[in-house]
This record gives C-alpha cells, sequence and structure tokens, in this order.
C-alpha cells in the first residue's frame, strides 16, 4: 500500500539524517499532498511515529530505499502523476 511507502520513505529519511524527528510529520504531509492521498492510515502513522532512529540499522534501511521508491512510483504512474518509460 502506498501509505506504507510513504512511511517507510519518512522514516528512512529520518534514520539516514535527512530529516529531523520534527520534519517527520511535514514530510509526510508533503508526501500525501503530492501524491494526492487524503490522509495516512493509522497503521502508516503508527510506523512513523514508532520508528526509533537509535534501534535503526542504516543499512537495512538503504537496501529498503530501491522497493520503497518503486511501490510510491508505481502508485504515482496508477494515478497519472508521472510516466515511466523503460529502456
Amino acid at each position: 500500500m502506498v501509505q506504507e511507502a510513504v512511511a517507510g520513505l519518512v522514516n528512512y529519511g529520518y534514520a539516514v539524517g535527512l530529516l529531523e524527528k520534527e520534519d517527520r510529520i511535514w514530510a509526510a504531509n508533503s508526501l500525501i499532498r503530492e501524491l494526492g492521498l487524503d490522509d495516512l492510515t493509522e497503521d502508516a502513522e503508527k510506523e512513523i511515529f514508532d520508528f526509533d532512529r537509535e534501534k535503526a540499522d542504516r543499512q537495512e534501511e538503504e537496501r529498503k530505499l530501491p522497493k520503497i521508491l518503486g511501490q510510491v512510483c508505481d502508485y504515482a504512474a496508477e494515478k497519472g502523476l508521472i510516466s515511466l518509460t523503460r529502456s
């Protein structure tokens, strides 16, 4: 589900230091607005707020990134927000 991908992307940014704790809400809101979503699911919100950067494995988060970005791009393409071409 795209909401979980949004949560994963926010958590990635927080885990690797691109986002501060206080910026997670802003980042999530920005992503859902750009994707045309009304809101995040309760599970996705919980995933963001329960994420502990101190316990996170940065390399594991980096390994998840391609899958997360793929889910977000697939959703955006399905909704006509972007077009994807493969070569």
